[in-house]
């Protein structure tokens, strides 16, 4: 049975990063390509509430005239707040490529 220094041990030797050389570098962090867990969770609530919202609206307002008003109303809100969470996701993924490209952002990591 191996004891808990062992099990660090080659823990520690399985996570060791290979520079482009193949020499050992410093313990492994993978960059994450993917937009951040928030604006992703953001973005599903839109969707749902755009989804949603012609449901309980028919629900709850029994006027016509009104009814069709917030449908229209919630319409546009929810494609408003969804092309702004496109729109931000872009600028972000963007200004994070230019940072990695510059001399300053090669330095950094």
């Amino acid at each position: 049975m191996k004891s808990s220094r062992d099990e660090e041990a080659s823990m520690e030797a399985r996570y060791q990063e290979q520079d482009s050389d193949g020499s050992p570098g410093g313990p492994c962090r993978r960059e994450f390509h993917h937009p951040s867990v928030a604006a992703s969770v953001a973005w599903q609530l839109v969707k749902t509430a755009g989804i949603l919202a012609p449901l309980i609206i028919t629900e709850l307002v029994k006027d016509n005239d009104r009814r069709w008003r917030l449908i229209r109303i919630s319409s546009v809100g929810t494609a408003l707040l969804s092309q702004a969470l496109y729109t931000s996701r872009v600028t972000h993924d963007r200004w994070t490529d230019r940072v990695e490209r510059s001399p300053e952002g090669q330095r950094q990591r």
